[in-house]
């Protein structure tokens, strides 16, 4: 028998590691293409925001983690977290525009994904912190609320 601990281990493990996989292949995939269509990337451009996309990709699964730990449904956790990865990517993109506004766009976690401009400055590691810190955070309620929940 498998304990609630273990699976939700096994759960988060193979989430992260399908995202890291996915990436890893957008990673191969613009490194060989980069001399091809010119693009004139560098390589630890394209290395930074790689790091950076796995813990936003992260943080929004443990979003669906936890929501799905606290309903049970799985359709409602992925239309939470995608619908919060989009109004996220707006408060991100649009509120910069408006002075008064500009630093409620540090809310969204697509501000820390992007706002350094990884692909041209590397990676910050504040923002890279303040992802991963999040991703916990996020992750502790669906833990804790997983491995006591009456499961049928």
């Amino acid at each position: 028998m498998v304990g609630r601990a273990a699976l939700m281990s096994g759960k988060v493990t193979a989430m992260t590691i399908a995202t890291i996989i996915v990436v890893i292949a957008i990673w191969i995939s613009l490194v060989a293409a980069n001399p091809i269509g010119d693009m004139d990337l560098t390589i630890s451009g394209i290395t930074a925001v790689s790091v950076q996309v796995t813990l936003l990709g992260l943080l929004f699964g443990a979003v669906a983690f936890t929501v799905g730990s606290i309903t049970g449904a799985r359709r409602l956790a992925v239309a939470i977290a995608s619908a919060l990865a989009a109004v996220a990517f707006v408060i991100a993109t649009f509120l910069p525009m408006a002075e008064n506004l500009a630093d409620l766009a540090k809310l969204s976690p697509w501000y820390y994904y992007s706002s350094a401009n990884p692909l041209a400055n590397g990676i910050d590691l504040t923002h890279l912190l303040v992802l991963l810190a999040a991703t916990t955070i996020i992750t502790i309620p669906g833990w804790i609320v997983f491995t006591r929940r009456n499961l049928h």
